[in-house]
């Protein structure tokens, strides 16, 4: 499927956004914008944040859910060391890249990560390296 909106749509979500900015609770608006979006970019959930990367993984230092529950963030931390995705957007300094799951996720190693999308229905994402830090150490 081929989602394809009209730039007056597009239009329209920057004012109703721009509007909406002083008109929502600070606590409340990062929900709001993202319905708004919805109307423009459909999509089921979203985590926004910021992390660095480590020898290990990424560590969230911030996280905004939407429509996930919590404990998916535990679950993540089970197998963060499988998530590849997350050191190919660090190489990426300028780009924001999109992921199906099941395609870049596909070594036999990494069975728990792909059962994690199952499980917390993330079937395709976008990653992008401006939320991450890069903490590993260089080689000389």
């Amino acid at each position: 499927m081929t989602f394809q909106a009209q730039p007056l749509v597009y239009s329209d979500f920057f004012l109703m956004l721009y509007r909406l900015s002083p008109e929502s609770p600070l606590h409340l608006f990062q929900d709001e914008a993202l319905r708004l979006l919805k109307t423009v970019l459909p999509f089921d959930s979203s985590m926004r944040g910021s992390a660095a990367l480590t020898g290990n993984g990424i560590d969230v230092h911030t996280i905004h859910l939407h429509n996930q529950p919590k404990e998916m963030l535990q679950a993540y931390e089970e197998i963060k060391h499988l998530d590849t995705a997350a050191m190919e957007v660090s190489r990426h300094t300028t780009s924001t890249l999109g992921f199906d799951a099941n395609a870049w996720f596909s070594g036999k190693h990494q069975q728990p990560l792909r059962e994690y999308e199952k499980r917390f229905e993330q079937a395709h994402f976008l990653s992008d390296q401006r939320s991450i830090q890069r903490s590993i150490p260089h080689a000389g």
